[in-house]
């Protein structure tokens, strides 16, 4: 119709696939003129072992020395300024401390050390998503703060503002200013 691109199969090298379509935008929504950029897109995704530092453009939280890998099969649509997410995604050996200059734009104390692994999914705007899944954290140091393991299974929401977490969780290894805490903590955990 002259008004959005079809794209019947794409790939990016070994790691994306993407079908769907591209709305265009015209100059006072009049079609007769070029499209002077993109309205918005609806693409069904599949991503295999993408590096998270591929991200960059995308997030102010992932720094382009971002390490570990991503991997997402589902649908990104939406306007470019408020793209929604869905699907399943895994994250595998992210590396905190890689993360640390996107958490300081944030005000958060980026640790020193520590592994994230995630398998579950995503829902909501690409901005601030919605993750519901296993959540695996392991050697992790923050200032006097130690973990070497923490598991999450549940919700978390707010992530680009003021994070809320329920599910479950268990701790084990937490150390305070090297004071041990029971070697392992477990219950039901309502944060917001």
């Amino acid at each position: 119709d002259g008004k959005n691109l079809l794209i019947p199969s794409l790939q990016v090298g070994n790691y994306l696939t993407a079908n769907g379509k591209v709305d265009l935008a015209f100059p006072n929504n009049s079609p007769n003129q070029l499209p002077t950029g993109i309205a918005g897109i609806n693409l069904d995704l599949i991503s295999r072992n993408v590096n998270i530092s591929r991200l960059a453009s995308l997030s102010n939280v992932i720094p382009p020395q971002a390490t570990g890998l991503l991997n997402f099969r589902g649908n990104l649509s939406g306007a470019i300024d408020k793209l929604k997410i869905a699907g399943a995604l895994q994250l595998d050996d992210v590396n905190l401390a890689s993360l640390g200059a996107g958490l300081a734009k944030r005000g958060i104390v980026a640790p020193s050390r520590g592994s994230l692994d995630f398998n579950g999914s995503v829902s909501g705007y690409l901005s601030d998503p919605r993750l519901v899944g296993n959540l695996r954290i392991a050697s992790l140091k923050v200032n006097q703060v130690e973990l070497d393991n923490l598991t999450f299974n549940g919700v978390l929401d707010g992530i680009s503002q003021v994070p809320q977490a329920t599910g479950d969780l268990i701790l084990a290894g937490l150390r305070v200013d090297k004071l041990a805490f029971d070697p392992r903590l477990a219950g039901r955990v309502n944060f917001n």
